[in-house]
């Protein structure tokens, strides 16, 4: 054998090896983020800001998800700069369907030269100083959740060295291209954060 091949075959073991490790290091991190966190009573209210733009397929269960929810107190607060946008006629409908849960539309059109730089940032802002409540929820109008999910997040703040949770998630495509990028965050997003916060200090 030449030596450029046997440079190749050290190459490749070593890149077999590191992806080898990586994907235990990945499944213990899953190991790690799935074990059964100890439920609080910490409950504060809490305002769900939710930008929306369009609707998707699955839009209303979505925001459904977030209507059902098993938790003392919660507003929904979604903000569109587009009067006319599609996915209001499903906020109104949630409406309907929930007139217990407190439901608002806020339209958050500006002048440009008040605008932040990211439209999304800008619609959040605007949300950020309708909420009610000190304890802010921020996620897409594309974002379907189980009914425990705010006492879970929320639950977390109870850690007065917390201050900030966020969340892995699950996507699911029906288009060639939507598939292929659910796949990427299940294969390379979702493993690169687990694996982060298992090597990290505070992980």
């Amino acid at each position: 054998m030449s030596i450029f091949g046997e440079a190749a075959g050290v190459v490749v073991v070593i890149v077999v090896a590191c992806g080898a490790i990586y994907n235990l290091l990945a499944i213990a991190g899953a190991w790690r983020f799935c074990r059964a966190k100890e439920r609080t009573h910490f409950a504060p209210p809490v305002s769900i800001l939710k930008p929306v733009r369009g609707r998707d397929a699955r839009f209303y269960e979505a925001i459904r998800s977030h209507a059902v929810q098993q938790y003392p107190e919660f507003e929904l607060i979604f903000g569109t700069a587009d009067p006319g946008d599609a996915a209001l006629a499903d906020v109104e409908r949630l409406r309907v369907e929930f007139p217990n849960v407190p439901i608002r539309i806020v339209h958050t059109e500006v002048h440009t030269e008040n605008s932040a730089p990211n439209g999304k940032v800008g619609t959040l802002e605007i949300l950020a100083r309708e909420a009610r409540y000190e304890v802010l929820l921020v996620n897409d109008g594309d974002i379907q959740v189980e009914p425990d999910y705010l006492e879970r997040v929320i639950g977390m703040l109870a850690d007065p060295r917390v201050g900030l949770v966020t969340c892995l998630y699950r996507g699911r495509g029906s288009s060639l291209a939507s598939k292929a990028e659910a796949l990427g965050i299940a294969t390379e997003f979702a493993p690169s954060v687990l694996v982060a916060r298992l090597l990290s200090a505070g992980g």
